[in-house]
């Protein structure tokens, strides 16, 4: 297995031993599924040197003939593919990503955009797609960050469970002058009522209670402002305010609510895996092993993990985005009868010459579990959707959503057990 045609570059393979990139007989770089898999795999020039995506992360190791499989399952990253070519067209999106990981390893089994590119045949209108945006676009997460501050608030002890927070008829006077309002009036929610209603009166009284210190090294905890350490050459931090600046009440404010803070599609997915992996933080998994020209295998092992939050504070949060999609309005049409599925998703403003627009970016992040103990964190992310009212969470990102579970059930991938014994 993983001999190469010629020893100009070695090879790269999914999961199930597919072929993606190879030599031909002329030194040429051949792509045998075409533009699946792109923009992460990347590209490789006449001299066999790599840019951008897999090619590029794995240069050295390609350069020296050895040969690279990814924890890719290539039949469901064909099929996501599709999904999103479907919804990029019917939400008049610029982009719609995607990605399934199994929560306790951190294997990446499908990391899929929209916007693919043929290697062999890139024209001018790709070049925006060449690096993809999984790790390397950091953006204001919106609400989706709402979650993690809850978390911290509970492992800190400043809220628990039970805790009921007068919110004031929804207004709240912030130091700077303004007034923050919600859409939905209400004198006090319960703490599994925040993310239901996405109170930004309620998570700000929440992010109050933090010092600076504390604030922004609990976001640190879910993994924001670090790289995502996911295999690819572009991983970008994103941006979060110092600990002085958060000892600021407005600043806290605002990136509770999502804004003033930034985030790559990949740092989301990680934090949120957190919620479905008892507490635990670890890192993206692209690369499964590589093969060497003796034929030696060389298992990638996962990085260290990490105890971001408690398992209780975990459990506690885990029941809380459960009841976010069973009990709430916005997102029940992801709930999946015979699934354990928990989420938070929002349509954020996208900022330009520093005013936020009537434009949107909208995330869903969360989990899907079965009965027999599979767990995955999935998340989705629609850039700039222009399509009427289509904008909103429950009408772009949740679709999206339920077709790449229905094709997680089937019989042919299996990765969810609903009754039937073939697991993937």
């Amino acid at each position: 297995m993983g001999r190469k045609p010629t020893e100009g570059r070695g090879n790269i393979f999914t999961a199930n031993n597919t072929l993606v990139a190879t030599n031909t007989e002329t030194e040429q770089r051949h792509y045998p599924q075409g533009d699946s898999l792109e923009p992460l795999l990347g590209v490789s020039n006449s001299e066999m040197h790599g840019y951008f995506g897999i090619e590029a992360s794995s240069n050295g190791i390609l350069q020296n003939h050895g040969d690279i499989y990814l924890t890719i399952a290539l039949p469901l990253q064909k099929h996501i593919e599709s999904i999103l070519d479907s919804y990029k067209i019917s939400l008049q999106a610029d982009e719609v990503m995607a990605a399934v990981m199994e929560s306790k390893t951190g294997k990446v089994l499908a990391l899929a955009s929209s916007n693919r590119y043929h290697p062999a045949h890139i024209r001018q209108k790709d070049i925006p797609s060449l690096v993809p945006k999984f790790s390397s676009y950091p953006f204001e997460p919106g609400a989706v960050v709402m979650p993690l501050v809850m978390a911290a608030a509970l492992e800190r002890g400043y809220v628990d469970t039970t805790t009921e927070l007068d919110i004031g008829n929804s207004q709240f006077a912030l130091e700077n002058g303004h007034t923050l309002k919600d859409e939905v009036p209400s004198s006090s929610l319960a703490l599994s009522d925040i993310l239901k209603q996405y109170s930004r009166v309620a998570i700000t009284k929440i992010a109050y209670l933090f010092s600076g210190v504390e604030f922004r090294q609990s976001l640190e905890s879910f993994g924001l402002g670090k790289v995502s350490n996911i295999w690819l050459p572009k991983d970008a931090t994103g941006y979060l305010n110092t600990s002085a600046t958060y000892t600021q009440s407005t600043k806290r404010s605002n990136s509770a609510c999502g804004y003033g803070v930034t985030a790559t599609f990949m740092q989301l997915l990680k934090a949120y895996n957190v919620f479905n992996n008892d507490g635990l933080r670890l890192s993206p998994r692209l690369v499964e092993k590589v093969v060497d020209t003796k034929g030696e295998t060389h298992i990638i092992p996962p990085l260290a993990k990490e105890q971001a939050i408690s398992k209780k504070v975990a459990d506690e949060m885990k029941a809380i985005l459960i009841d976010n999609i069973d009990q709430g309005t916005a997102l029940s049409n992801a709930k999946i009868k015979g699934l354990e599925v928990g989420a938070m998703a929002d349509e954020a403003y996208i900022a330009k010459d520093g005013k936020y627009m009537r434009e949107y970016r909208t995330s869903f992040y969360g989990f899907v579990n079965d009965s027999q103990g599979h767990k995955y964190t999935v998340g989705i992310v629609v850039l700039h959707p222009m399509a009427n009212k289509m904008f909103y969470a429950s009408r772009s990102v949740v679709p999206v959503f339920r077709e790449m579970v229905e094709v997680m059930r089937k019989e042919e991938y299996g990765l969810l057990n609903v009754g039937k014994e073939k697991i993937y």
